[in-house]
């Protein structure tokens, strides 16, 4: 019985600790050993993702009898712990432990499942279906923090005509211009990067891509937004060799996309950027 306990409370320091992949592998090691299973897997699901994690335990017999255990959330199964035992035996010793290891994991990952549904709420226009501005101060600050020699691209576009089509035509369509402008900035950019920063303005930001790549993006948008039929916007952008300067990329693009909506220039390639 003591065995037993202290079995859960290290399984559940772990888990408190760490919940990612590598974690939930040192959970399935941990109580695969404590209960002399040959092997143990779990099985999670969130809408269309899969993952499977399994461990086998060395020197142990091989497995003749399986048994699984739903994980659960207040009231939906978001997986499975599969027990693999190597005799009848343990499999008749072990099932109460695993229930509380079953217990365990609904609980303890069932709560940074709400906890990330919440935090992907607050992150998301989802009227647009793209991030808003909380989910780009985030990776902002994320991305300030890295080391690495990562590039960022940040393209900053202010929507022409919102209030103006809002006042003569109603907010209806001004939603509908906004729905246009942004399907046609996620022909050019991926739409899981573009953020909508205020009312009628956008950021998008690329990591990892070349500046003559990120600039031949640039171009063909800013020659897209040019035509009549386009969405009408503003639109600066910067580049810079890490991402770390996120914030130096963010304040040029900002202030050539206002030089431009003034109508003081229009931006023509990208300027030479320090390789820092």
């Amino acid at each position: 019985m003591r065995d037993s306990m202290d079995l859960m409370i290290q399984c559940l320091e772990i888990l408190k600790e760490d919940s990612t992949r590598r974690g939930l592998e040192r959970f399935l090691r941990t109580a695969a050993r404590g209960l002399k299973l040959p092997a143990l897997a779990l099985h999670l699901k969130q809408g269309e993702r899969r993952r499977q994690l399994s461990c086998r335990t060395a020197g142990t017999r091989a497995v003749r009898f399986v048994f699984r255990l739903p994980l659960e959330s207040r009231g939906v199964t978001f997986g499975t712990l599969v027990v693999g035992c190597s005799s009848l035996f343990q499999n008749l010793r072990v099932r109460k432990s695993c229930r509380s290891l079953a217990l365990l994991l609904s609980t303890e990952l069932g709560y940074r499942r709400r906890e990330e549904r919440l935090l992907r709420a607050a992150q998301a226009d989802a009227f647009l279906n793209i991030k808003n501005r909380n989910a780009m101060e985030a990776q902002r600050r994320a991305l300030m923090k890295r080391n690495v020699p990562r590039s960022v691209g940040v393209v900053y576009l202010d929507l022409n005509g919102l209030k103006q089509t809002n006042d003569r035509y109603g907010h209806k369509a001004g939603d509908h211009l906004l729905q246009r402008a942004v399907d046609f900035f996620a022909a050019y950019f991926p739409r899981e990067h573009i953020y909508r920063a205020g009312g009628d303005e956008f950021v998008i930001l690329e990591s990892g891509l070349q500046e003559a790549r990120f600039s031949a993006r640039v171009r063909v948008l800013r020659k897209a937004l040019k035509a009549h039929t386009a969405p009408q916007a503003a639109m600066g952008a910067a580049w810079r060799a890490r991402e770390g300067l996120i914030q130096e990329a963010l304040d040029e693009a900002d202030a050539e996309m206002y030089r431009d909506k003034n109508g003081a220039g229009r931006f023509h390639g990208s300027k030479k950027q320090k390789q820092i």
